[in-house]
C-alpha cells in the first residue's frame, strides 16, 4: 500500500456522470481519474489517497479529504459482506454439499474457508487502509498490505 498526499490545484474535464476527471498537482497534470461513485474533489483541496501501487489510478484503496476525518473506502465491510453472501447464496451451498457428500466434513470444511478467505483479507486490507488514512499525512509513505 502506498499513500500519498495529493493536493487539487485545478480539477478541469469532468464527466460528472461517470466520477471522472482531470486535475494538475504541482505543475503535474493527470487526466481521466476516478475516485468512486462520482466524487469529484473542489479545486484547492488536499486529499490523502492509499494506492494499491503507486500512482496508479485504478488501484485506489481509500482516500480522506484532510478537511474532514472521514475516511472513504472502495470496497466497505459492508459491500464486502453483501457480496459473500450472495456468492455463498448462488455457489456455495452447492459447493458445500458436494464437498461433503465426496469427502466429508473436512472437504466442505475446506470450501468454507476458501471461499471465506478473500472476505477475510479484503477486510484487513480495509483496516490498514483505514488506519493509515486516519494517521495523518504521511507523503510517499510505504506501508506493507497485511
Amino acid at each position: 500500500m502506498h499513500i500519498e498526499t495529493i493536493r487539487f490545484d485545478d480539477v478541469f474535464d469532468v464527466a460528472a456522470r461517470g466520477g471522472h476527471f482531470s486535475f494538475r498537482t504541482g505543475g503535474k497534470t493527470h487526466y481521466g481519474v476516478k475516485l468512486q461513485n462520482n466524487l469529484i474533489p473542489h479545486a484547492g483541496s488536499t486529499y490523502l489517497i492509499a494506492f494499491a501501487q503507486p500512482g496508479h489510478w485504478d488501484t485506489v484503496l481509500g482516500w480522506r479529504d484532510l478537511a474532514s476525518r472521514e475516511v472513504r473506502l472502495v470496497h466497505p465491510t459492508w459491500e464486502l459482506w453483501l457480496r459473500l453472501l450472495s456468492e455463498v447464496y448462488m455457489v456455495g451451498i452447492a459447493l458445500l454439499a458436494l464437498g461433503f457428500m465426496l469427502g466429508g466434513a473436512g472437504v466442505a470444511l475446506a470450501i468454507a474457508a476458501a471461499l471465506l478467505y478473500p472476505a477475510y483479507h479484503r477486510m484487513r486490507l480495509n483496516r490498514a487502509v483505514r488506519r493509515a488514512l486516519r494517521a495523518g499525512p504521511a507523503d510517499t509513505a510505504l506501508l506493507p498490505a497485511r
